[in-house]
């Protein structure tokens, strides 16, 4: 398969970093871009010149997904892992999970000139780090891949410098993917719902989510969103049995619609997305499966119903919907989790480091949605369906829901109002109320800070 003008300039520049003597390099490519197709094409590089290389990955599912792909791209390899119908240890060219090569010590690890690491995101385990270390140690060069950099942990272990070849935008504008439409039929309301790791706690969520009404507005939603000609639909779930509920309540209003999860048999799960595909079924339910190494083209909505603060988790949801297909124009993101407005757009470049240090999309760059057709889009812009433009003074005239009526705010003042934006955004990241006085305080000074968010010191808080 020949290489895409900006895979080519990928790989040239991996290259050039080599050369300049720097062996941890990580390539950062959107869902869809062809990461694959970049490191398959330097394996055979390394294969043709007598080179060996591993490719790691986390789990058994991912370490097939990886075989199938490096068969498609023609690179012979082998895969270390007991029972595996493709295990040739003899081969140059091996797969590993990072849980096997933990398991079996690192004295039955195979030698290695070049490591990829795939899905790079998650090479974040003390297995990751060791491995890391014991291929660093012998002059290895790395190739971590990844869609979603955006980790609160450092990298450094597999990486120093980053390649970001094209920005999805990029990719969207020269056809090689296509764009969404975003939709927000509703929020929920997170604020009884605890955060544990970086994320909302499971069980909290499917308590909101799991709510009879929010479930059928998510499937009277779908029906006036898609119209008379529905398009397949992925959905993103809280817990199997939130997946499931879903998928009852699309069937019982006559939409043709499957669940799946982790223990759904490999053969049933590839039968429901082949008639997703083909039009049979109309929905497919999940719980975060489908989120990493599936390629679905033909689907055309995106329905998110998982809250989460994980940005690299809504990019790589979201990221379902946006290869091309013949006759797909764009893919719908439908959002009744609240994840477009937490997290913007999944064009939005956001700043990000090997350090481990994100800038959060912020509110001052914050989506806004139609009041009428539910079209999410950024403020300063106009609702697609209808031309709606927000009121020019956002700060004296934003519009707010409130207990289901609407409220206009007159006459805020500008600390006020940006007081309220942060309390919003400190909700989102679980951010320490001292976060808000330190804002405040940034902006208006000490005096305005102080009176605003008064620091009180209670040794139970």
């Amino acid at each position: 398969m020949s290489l895409r003008p900006y895979q080519t300039s990928a790989k040239e520049a991996i290259r050039a970093h080599y050369a300049a003597g720097e062996r941890k390099v990580l390539l950062h490519l959107d869902t869809g871009g062809g990461k694959t197709t970049v490191f398959g094409d330097i394996l055979k590089d390394v294969y043709n010149n007598g080179g060996r290389a591993i490719m790691v990955v986390k789990g058994r599912k991912l370490v097939d997904q990886a075989c199938a792909r490096l068969v498609r791209e023609y690179v012979p390899h082998g895969v270390i892992m007991a029972s595996h119908w493709n295990y040739r240890p003899h081969e140059r060219i091996q797969i590993c999970s990072i849980d096997t090569l933990v398991a079996r010590g690192k004295e039955t690890w195979p030698e290695a000139d070049l490591v990829v690491i795939d899905e790079a995101h998650m090479a974040l385990s003390p297995g990751y780090c060791e491995l890391a270390a014991h291929y660093d140690s012998r002059g290895a060069f790395f190739l971590p891949v990844t869609a979603t950099p955006y980790v609160t942990e450092s990298l450094r272990h597999i990486a120093n410098v980053v390649v970001r070849p094209i920005t999805m935008t990029e990719l969207i504008e020269q056809g090689y993917l296509v764009d969404a439409e975003y939709w927000v039929p509703s929020t929920p309301n997170l604020r009884n719902v605890g955060v544990r790791a970086g994320d909302y706690i499971v069980a909290d969520l499917e308590k909101v989510m799991g709510q009879v009404q929010l479930v059928g507005d998510c499937v009277d939603a779908w029906k006036k969103i898609c119209g008379p000609q529905p398009r397949p639909s992925l959905y993103f779930c809280v817990s199997v049995p939130h997946s499931k509920q879903v998928a009852a309540m699309f069937t019982a209003a006559g939409v043709p619609a499957a669940h799946c999860d982790a223990d759904t048999p490999e053969r049933e799960r590839e039968a429901i997305i082949r008639k997703l595909g083909s039009g049979e079924l109309s929905v497919v339910t999940n719980v975060g499966i489908f989120c990493t190494g599936v390629d679905i083209p033909p689907l055309g909505c995106v329905g998110m119903l998982r809250p989460t603060q994980s940005l690299n988790l809504y990019r790589q949801q979201a990221g379902r919907g946006s290869r091309p297909h013949a006759g797909k124009e764009n893919f719908l993101l439908i959002d009744h989790a609240g994840n477009v407005k937490r997290h913007g757009k999944i064009t939005e470049e956001i700043p990000y480091s090997l350090d481990g240090k994100i800038k959060k999309f912020l509110p001052g760059k914050s989506i806004v949605e139609c009041p009428t057709h539910f079209r999410a889009f950024y403020r300063g812009e106009q609702c697609p369906e209808c031309g709606w433009v927000p009121p020019v003074e956002v700060r004296e005239q934003e519009i707010v829901v409130n207990d289901g009526e609407l409220v206009r705010l007159v006459d805020e003042p500008e600390e006020d109002y940006y007081l309220r934006q942060l309390e919003r955004q400190r909700k989102i990241y679980g951010y320490k109320r001292g976060w808000l006085f330190h804002k405040m305080k940034e902006k208006f000074g000490e005096e305005i800070a102080k009176a605003k968010c008064p620091q009180r010191t209670f040794f139970w808080r």
